[in-house]
């Protein structure tokens, strides 16, 4: 898995063109056997990093948006109590 890091802004950017490409090859969803129109409502939740800056899983086949770097692994921060 890749991922894109950046700016909480350019990750929050990047999440929306994720999300609307999501979207627009998945209008809709299978809800108890129920087709419904997509609840997804983002593509990832944005974490910062170890380093500061912000990642969200890379979009399958979309190529990193502009103030964002694709990368093949995110150091993420230690949280207490992490062996």
């Amino acid at each position: 898995m890749s991922y894109w890091t950046g700016s909480e802004a350019a990750i929050a950017a990047a999440n929306a063109a994720a999300w609307a490409a999501y979207i627009g090859a998945h209008p809709t969803a299978d809800q108890g056997g129920e087709t419904v129109a997509n609840p997804t409502t983002a593509w990832a939740i944005p974490t910062q990093t170890a380093a500061g800056d912000w990642a969200i899983p890379a979009y399958p086949g979309m190529t990193a948006p502009e103030g964002c770097t694709e990368v093949d692994a995110v150091e993420w921060p230690e949280v207490d109590g992490d062996v």
